[in-house]
């Protein structure tokens, strides 16, 4: 021990530990810096002075994405989104509103609860804020000098009743009339919220000049208009009497609203440069919703400021970009080399600057090509992928029934091909069609069905297509005689959601009742599954009445941030369950529903709470509500009963559970042939069929 330890300390193992450190560090900074440079389709830059995640006011985000648009060409979008910051002063605000009969559009009503929602938030503002209310139509009135009474202001403006032309020239006297006697105090913001939805049409155009005396004689007074309506561009009118125009409609309004009285602070300068990756690119041109920008030799500079941009504000710019032809055996397209960002709001300045860029790839696209009254599903997603790269065309089968799959074309011109299954990606993007034929029954000159045309082949040649059938491949007898060597094939849907495709597809009606055809084996046998009973003389999807089983039941799901499993434990000595497996939290919702099915949920926000009664979330109804089903330890799912139709497993008239339905606890559930089931406590929602032999022991197919 002490020799080990006298090696140790020896400074030449220092030496040689050392050594051995530099060079992990070198490897590693070395395969660091190759590593391979992968497809990126945008990339996120923040502000650093001021935290965007934790909306600090003034913070600001930008979102830089690109896309190919066609062959060599490709579109750079940067989106910038900004917090709102709003002046730490006193207001004072004249709120003018247009009262003409164009407001009277079915809207005005919802406008007026705007006003009342932003007139509270000011009145519960720590700032002391006052407002003036003036309308305006043919004539213009005020309705009310300065008052921190705000109630009273939203009662005047409920009861505004739109009539009458659009004067914008009288509305403007109106606020002279306000100022006139008002004494400015440094400390307070001042300034009027112009709401019109659009062209004035009387004493036009003496509002320009108004506009410009108020400027002259209030040096303070800062005019911002909002022109509501649906149009895209601020219209000239709007501009010309004040210093900052919003777009408003129906959806943003109330956003609009608090922007404005609250008082948004500008930007005193935003400005982006990017630098465009000559290696493989030139710029073409650039567009800008705000602002302006140049494009000078592969820089693109766009002043945001150079319009006024308010804190809370949006801005958009694309560039357009094309691909050099020099740029050789390139497999991927970084856009560009680096940008930096300038930017200043109240005291806070932000100098950043980035070479995170999009990184381009061509994408491989499948197009299902549906026959007509066909609705194609599996069609494989695109993906994407450097030029040059080797492409193996999907092995995935698109299903589309009736018809049989007979492999992707490539439709896309001047492909170079490796064998028939494989290709060479190209410097532009990719479509693969999928190709069909019809799958008939072939008929005699006599009009009944021919020989060739079996249960079994139907069955089989809907397996091969990738229909509602699969080959069986679990242990079997495959012929009555059991010398048969053909494969077996039966109806199982590729997703649950077709279940009710394969319950409505193979039924026959036996002794008063619908019976599925399942297993079909090259003799043409089947094994027969009790399916309800007929509606009309008809299995089809009408049926009411089937019985053995409970039906599912609705349930909100939309009332809680609710915690999901994809598993379950169930404790018999308190008869309760709890989740297990994967878990997640989530509210049921339009957007959030399709990553809840096939899960269960106690309707807990905690992730270890218990509960009597477990919920398998089954399908979407609406966007507050699922169908589920109530699994807990006293119902009983899916019995059919105590007697059973044939006690013979090994029979081709051997009955087992119904399809896609529940079954719950070992002591309450009993197989057709009045067999305990023993497997677990509580089993989960099955996709495919259960079939028990008289021991209980599962004896079937089973997905």
């Amino acid at each position: 021990m002490k020799r080990v330890v006298k090696l140790i300390n020896d400074n030449r193992y220092k030496v040689i530990l050392g050594s051995f450190l530099v060079a992990f560090l070198l490897v590693f900074l070395i395969s660091y810096s190759f590593a391979a440079t992968v497809p990126v389709e945008s990339v996120e830059i923040k502000s650093e002075n001021l935290d965007y995640d934790k909306n600090d006011p003034g913070s600001w985000k930008i979102t830089k994405s690109a896309h190919w648009i066609s062959k060599g060409k490709a579109r750079i979008t940067f989106e910038v989104n900004t917090i709102e910051k709003n002046y730490d002063r006193n207001r004072d605000i004249i709120f003018v509103v247009d009262s003409s009969a164009s407001m009277y559009n079915g809207e005005f009503a919802q406008i007026k609860e705007d006003i009342a929602r932003v007139l509270t938030l000011l009145k519960k503002d720590t700032k002391t804020n006052r407002v003036a209310l003036i309308d305006f139509n043919d004539e213009a009135r005020v309705l009310s000098d300065f008052t921190t009474d705000l109630d009273s202001i939203s009662t005047l403006v409920n009861n505004i009743v739109p009539e009458g032309n659009t004067n914008y020239y009288q509305a403007l006297v109106k606020v002279d009339d306000v100022l006139t006697n008002y004494k400015y105090d440094s400390s307070k913001n001042v300034s009027v919220v112009f709401l019109t939805d659009g062209f004035p049409n009387v004493d036009m155009p003496n509002e320009k000049t108004q506009y410009a005396y108020l400027k002259s004689q209030y040096s303070y007074l800062n005019v911002k208009a909002i022109q509501y309506g649906e149009t895209e561009v601020v219209l000239s009118c709007v501009k010309d009497i004040s210093d900052k125009q919003y777009l408003a409609n129906k959806d943003n309004i109330e956003n609009i609203f608090h922007r404005a009285m609250f008082g948004a602070i500008e930007y005193d300068n935003f400005q982006i440069t990017d630098n465009i990756n000559s290696l493989y690119f030139s710029a073409e041109k650039a567009e800008a919703s705000l602002g302006n920008v140049d494009v000078t030799d592969g820089k693109v500079v766009w002043n945001i400021t150079d319009s006024v941009f308010d804190s809370g504000d949006s801005a958009k710019l694309t560039i357009d970009i094309t691909l050099k032809d020099s740029t050789g055996n390139v497999s991927l397209y970084e856009t560009n080399s680096s940008e930096s960002i300038l930017s200043k709001i109240d005291s806070t300045e932000e100098n950043i600057n980035s070479s995170k860029t999009p990184v381009l790839a061509y994408t491989v696209s499948y197009l299902g090509n549906a026959p007509a009254g066909c609705s194609v599903t599996n069609v494989p997603v695109a993906k994407k992928y450097s030029v040059f790269d080797t492409v193996g065309i999907s092995s995935d089968i698109p299903v589309c029934f009736g018809y049989q799959f007979k492999g992707w074309k490539i439709v896309t011109k001047n492909v170079e091909k490796i064998g028939d299954n494989s290709f060479v990606m190209p410097g532009f993007d990719i479509e693969l069609k999928a190709t069909w034929s019809k799958l008939s029954l072939n008929k005699s000159s006599t009009g009944t069905i021919s020989e060739s045309a079996t249960l079994y082949k139907v069955i089989k040649n809907e397996a091969e297509s990738g229909g509602l059938a699969k080959e069986y491949t679990g242990e079997h007898q495959d012929s009555i005689s059991g010398s048969g060597t053909k494969k077996i094939y039966y109806y199982h849907p590729a997703e649950a959601e077709l279940g009710a495709e394969i319950k409505n597809k193979n039924n026959v009606i036996f002794a008063n009742m619908c019976w599925q055809m399942i297993r079909t084996t090259d003799t043409g046998g089947v094994k027969m599954i009790y399916n309800g009973e007929p509606e009309n003389g008809s299995c089809g999807e009408d049926r009411d009445s089937h019985v053995g089983y409970n039906d599912v039941s609705t349930l909100s799901l939309s009332d809680g941030n609710y915690y999901y499993g994809t598993d379950y434990e169930y404790n018999s000595d308190t008869a309760t369950f709890s989740l297990s497996g994967t878990l997640s939290q989530n509210t049921w919702s339009d957007s959030t529903y399709s990553d809840l099915l096939d899960k269960y949920t106690c309707k807990a926000t905690t992730s270890t709470s218990s509960c009597g009664v477990l919920y398998y979330v089954d399908s979407y109804v609406d966007s507050t509500s699922a169908s589920v089903f109530e699994v807990n330890d006293i119902s009983n799912y899916s019995v059919f009963g105590m007697v059973p139709f044939n006690l013979n497993n090994n029979s081709p008239s051997y009955v087992g559970y119904m399809y896609n339905k529940n079954e719950t606890t070992e002591t309450q559930v009993q197989a057709l042939s009045g067999a305990t089931v023993t497997s677990r406590a509580i089993t989960r929602a099955v996709k495919g069929i259960l079939f028990y032999d008289a021991s209980g022991k599962e004896a079937g197919l089973y997905e």
